[in-house]
């Protein structure tokens, strides 16, 4: 209290969303536990934004826009589709007489790991409200965890990884179980190239896409030679990006996006292959829809200075631009008073 005024301490944190440039699908067990897994992903500075606020009695979770939901207790809290994984983490984690606040700058079921970005986030409130330090490793398992195994959502265990740490990284998967995050060093003349080249679009909401999940899964026995070239574009992308080769990374999007689909045709769709085709008209070296595909987004790798005219042509052909940088922090936590 400060001359009769009385402050509450609010926590909060934010957790970046991720791209996913290579290597997808070579970090489910079936492919892991045989071979182990490598992708890369690069966080970017679009956030998942979580506050706890304390209250009388009773969980209140607020969406953006969206209005309040409210819980009497825990027990009340019923998984029903809607908000899942907040109320697993809430329930879980036993947090009680607290108001949740979620914020997200871009759209859910897109493509671009908005669920592990919020998991991300909100373990880390929570860490920081009970006094435990942040580990970003254990955050990116526990919210793992959570979403599989409470909730079996399928999906890929590099999301929370990719949330929690930020910036662009190689994450491996050992044939035990260890995943290795680590964080791909770039000349910064290289990371100002990316930045300046890559083009993120919104090509429009697509359905749900756990089915790609369940015929990926179903498949790898018969398909091994095919997530070993997944894996391999992956290390050659490490290599080139380390090398600060920019063009040919542009040349490994697409031939990542290629191999991607020729696994799991389903990804994609007429519209994908006809912005595709414009991109590649002009000027976009190559390009990828990002996580299950069929809708959500894109991103594409553009010639020197061909981005203005990339996008206008996007841009023509329905798709929506985003502007963004990379994210180098990944989760965030801090403290505010209200």
């Amino acid at each position: 209290m400060i001359g009769g005024t009385i402050f509450r301490m609010i926590v909060r944190s934010r957790a970046p969303i991720r791209l996913e440039l290579a290597g997808e699908s070579t970090e489910l067990p079936d492919y892991y536990e045989k071979n182990e897994g490598f992708m890369i992903n690069m966080a970017i500075n679009k956030y998942s934004y979580i506050s706890i606020n304390p209250i009388k009695e009773g969980i209140k979770i607020n969406l953006e826009n969206k209005g309040t939901i409210e819980f009497p207790n825990l027990k009340s809290m019923k998984y029903e589709g809607d908000i899942d994984l907040i109320k697993a983490i809430v329930k879980i984690k036993n947090l009680e007489n607290k108001e949740i606040f979620l914020r997200n700058d871009m759209p859910p079921n897109t493509g671009l790991g908005i669920n592990a970005s919020i998991a991300a986030a909100l373990l880390g409130a929570i860490n920081k409200l009970n006094g435990i330090d942040i580990d970003k490793r254990k955050i990116s398992e526990e919210a793992y965890e959570i979403s599989s195994g409470e909730l079996g959502m399928n999906t890929g265990r590099q999301n929370y990884y990719a949330s929690a740490f930020g910036s662009l990284n190689g994450i491996k998967f050992m044939k035990n179980g260890l995943v290795l995050a680590n964080q791909i060093k770039l000349r910064k003349d290289t990371l100002r190239e990316l930045e300046k080249h890559l083009v993120l679009v919104y090509i429009g909401k697509r359905i749900n896409n756990n089915h790609n999940y369940e015929k990926t899964t179903q498949s790898f026995n018969l398909e091994l030679n095919k997530l070993d070239a997944i894996k391999q574009i992956a290390q050659d992308m490490k290599t080139t990006l380390e090398q600060g080769d920019t063009i040919h990374f542009g040349n490994l999007l697409e031939k990542a996006w290629l191999a991607k689909k020729e696994f799991n045709p389903e990804i994609s769709n007429h519209y994908i292959e006809h912005l595709y085709r414009v991109a590649k008209n002009n000027g976009a070296i190559g390009g990828k829809v990002m996580g299950a595909g069929r809708g959500g987004h894109m991103l594409f790798y553009a010639e020197h200075n061909k981005e203005p005219i990339l996008v206008k042509k996007l841009q023509e052909n329905g798709a929506r631009v985003i502007d963004f940088s990379i994210d180098t922090e990944g989760l965030e936590v801090w403290e505010a008073v209200k």
